[in-house]
């Protein structure tokens, strides 16, 4: 995260205060800890944080550091138990619910202030905006003749029956395969006497996925199941039961 970027301050010292408990962990030797912070140092200044910003944030860390490896285990266990026992009694008092706002700068931290003031029963949680949200797309989109890996419909024109299927291939290779005599598409299409007012560019894509064909033909197994497509012969998922499973 950039010192310059649109986000609560203390989003930044975490990031500094981060640098140091996770070196600290992954270092065997306060040699290498050292040299560690170091880089760590240059990681920051690159991203435009000042020594006057990310010092004070770096000694607080290490302090702290110093003071659980002296203190040990025996005087927090009963500071721990006190600490639940009085979080414990406070959640049972109001119960707060996690509230999702997307930080706008000083007006955002204004409003967390209030709700604090307030003691309303929820916790604000601060969200960023991405720079891609805001900006459009560099990447040229594909043509729709040769995208691939999606889940389709071809609707009738005259009765609005469907179908739908799914494809790794390109479309428009798909659709000359529905075109053809004995394909149910076709059938249909002929005998609503609409076989030419169906072109590829008429099939919808209702979804794509860049994974394994599994999931592919699961998402055409859900739309088939949610459409229920009248121009579809086979039923090999009709037949079972879809469930999602957690």
């Amino acid at each position: 995260m950039n010192y310059h970027a649109l986000s609560p301050r203390r989003y930044k010292r975490s990031v500094v205060a981060g640098f140091v408990y996770r070196i600290h962990r992954a270092c065997s030797s306060w040699k290498d800890f050292h040299l560690s912070l170091e880089k760590a140092k240059c990681v920051l200044e690159r991203n435009q944080y000042p020594p006057d910003f990310y010092e004070p944030i770096m000694k607080r860390a290490l302090e702290n550091i110093l003071d659980v490896e002296e203190n040990k285990e025996e005087e927090n266990t009963a500071c721990n138990s006190e600490k639940r026992s009085e979080e414990n009694e406070a959640e049972e008092k109001v119960k707060k619910h996690l509230t999702f706002i997307e930080y706008r700068g000083k007006v955002t931290d204004d409003f967390c202030r209030a709700l604090k003031k307030i003691e309303a029963p929820c916790q604000p949680v601060l969200t960023l905006r991405k720079l891609k949200t805001v900006m459009p797309s560099l990447k040229p989109s594909v043509d729709h003749r040769v995208r691939s890996h999606v889940v389709y419909r071809i609707k009738c024109p005259r009765c609005n029956s469907c179908y739908i299927g799914a494809t790794c291939r390109c479309i428009d290779v798909r659709f000359k395969e529905h075109m053809k005599g004995e394909a149910p598409v076709y059938k249909h299409l002929k005998k609503c006497r609409a076989e030419t007012r169906v072109t590829v560019e008429q099939m919808e894509v209702l979804a794509s996925t860049t994974r394994s064909e599994k999931y592919l033909f699961t998402l055409e197994a859900l739309w088939q199941k949610e459409e229920r497509p009248g121009i579809n012969t086979k039923d090999e998922y009709k037949r079972h039961e879809l469930t999602v499973m957690w």
